[in-house]
C-alpha cells in the first residue's frame, strides 16, 4: 500500500474561500465538563472566531482547531498570520500528536484590541507546551516534518467573552 506524502502549506486562507481541508472547528472544555462556549461566523474574507470564557475548577479554555491533515513545516522558517483580536492574549498551535492533551509548539500572540495586524513568527522562538505550560527543552525539528493539526487556543485566566477574526496563515 503506498502512503502519502505530507501536504507542504503555503497558505491556509479562511473566510467563503477557504479550502475544505483546512476545515476548523470550536473545540472548548464542554468536553471534560467546563462552560465555556465557542462559535464560528464565517465573513467573505476571514473566519470570526467567538464565545465566552466561563472558569469552573480552574480550568477554562476555548480553542479554534483545524482539522487533521498530516504536513511537513521542516523547511518552514516563518509562520505569518492577519489576525484581529478583542486585546486577549491567544496561543497559535502546532500538533504533531494525535490527542489533544500531549505535548505541541506554541507562540504566544499579544495585540493591540480590534486592530487588523499581519503578524510574522519565527518557528525557532515556538515553545514547547504541555496543557498550555512551556515545557523545558528545544522545539524538536523532526515533529515539524510531521505536522498534523494548528489551533487558535484562548485559555489566559480570564473569564469573559473573547473574539478573535483570523484572514490567512501563510508558511515561509
Amino acid at each position: 500500500m503506498k502512503t502519502l506524502e505530507p501536504l507542504i502549506p503555503t497558505e491556509i486562507k479562511f473566510g467563503r474561500n477557504m479550502e475544505y481541508r483546512f476545515k476548523w472547528t470550536p473545540l472548548t472544555d464542554s468536553l471534560t465538563g467546563g462552560k465555556s462556549t465557542g462559535k464560528i461566523i464565517q465573513h467573505d474574507h476571514y473566519v470570526e472566531f467567538c464565545g465566552t470564557i466561563k472558569s469552573v475548577n480552574n480550568s477554562s479554555w476555548s480553542m479554534l482547531r483545524s482539522h487533521k491533515l498530516e504536513q511537513d513545516l521542516s523547511e518552514v522558517k516563518f509562520i505569518e498570520i492577519k489576525l484581529r483580536t478583542d486585546g486577549r492574549p491567544v496561543a497559535f498551535e502546532i500538533e504533531f500528536n494525535p490527542g489533544v492533551q500531549q505535548e505541541k509548539y506554541g507562540y504566544m500572540i499579544r495585540m493591540h484590541k480590534n486592530t487588523w495586524k499581519t503578524i510574522k513568527l519565527p518557528i525557532n522562538h515556538f515553545k514547547r507546551v504541555l496543557f498550555h505550560n512551556i515545557i523545558p527543552g528545544e522545539i524538536d525539528k523532526e515533529n515539524l516534518k510531521k505536522v498534523l493539526r494548528y489551533n487558535f487556543s484562548i485559555s489566559d485566566g480570564i473569564v469573559g467573552n473573547y473574539s478573535i477574526d483570523v484572514e490567512y496563515i501563510k508558511f515561509l
